[in-house]
């Protein structure tokens, strides 16, 4: 919008200085008028290019801010990967725990069982 702008500036005040040109034909009545219009066609050329180099500055900065929140995004499924092989590793230790746990409840339990009907039939045969 700003380089519309100075664009448009720039031939109204080259317009000017044609006009000025045809009017003076040599006298010099305008020169003043002319130098005037040179300086500022100067200036809103210079803001012109300024404005140029801040576009493309801000392009950039886009550009890096996209790279950097994709980097972020990266790390972050790294770090949820991690997370889930950690959660992954704990419940594959649980579940052996409970795999142990309950295969010596089994023998155990089994033997336990076991040996109160001994007793208790040894009970029985003692009276």
């Amino acid at each position: 919008m700003l380089v519309k702008l100075f664009s448009r500036q720039n031939e109204v005040v080259d317009d000017l200085l044609h006009d000025y040109a045809v009017l003076d034909t040599g006298e010099g009545k305008h020169s003043q008028a002319i130098h005037w219009l040179k300086d500022g066609g100067y200036h809103i050329k210079k803001y012109q290019n300024e404005v140029r180099e801040l576009l493309t500055s801000t392009a950039n900065a886009i550009k890096d801010y996209e790279s950097l929140l994709d980097m972020k995004q990266k790390q972050s499924n790294v770090v949820e990967a991690f997370i889930a092989r950690m959660a992954a590793q704990t419940a594959g230790e649980q579940n052996r725990a409970i795999m142990i746990f309950t295969i010596f409840t089994i023998i155990f339990v089994s033997q336990v069982h076991f040996i109160s009907q001994v007793h208790s039939r040894n009970d029985i045969t003692d009276t």
